[in-house]
């Protein structure tokens, strides 16, 4: 057996699996209110858009939709990781 196996199971959320899906959900949230679609976005923000694998900037309905659903289904994951780690 191998160390980390005797440490958790497959099934069961290593603290940084945990760890890095809240910052990912952190970075979304503040995504969802910092970005304003109708307006230019900065470099800054469209390199960390980017980052998320969004690089189309230019229809604002897109925009918008692709960081609430990649929000969502963070947040979706995390509350899951969270509960399986309870069990």
């Amino acid at each position: 057996m191998v160390p980390n196996e005797a440490m958790h199971s497959p099934e069961q959320p290593t603290l940084i699996d945990l760890n890095m899906l809240e910052k990912r959900v952190k970075k979304l949230e503040r995504l969802c209110q910092e970005v304003d679609p109708f307006i230019p976005l900065s470099e800054e923000l469209k390199n960390e858009l980017s980052l998320f694998g969004i690089i189309n900037w230019r229809d604002p309905d897109h925009l918008t939709k692709q960081i609430i659903l990649m929000f969502e289904d963070s947040v979706k994951e995390l509350r899951d990781l969270q509960e399986s780690k309870i069990q």
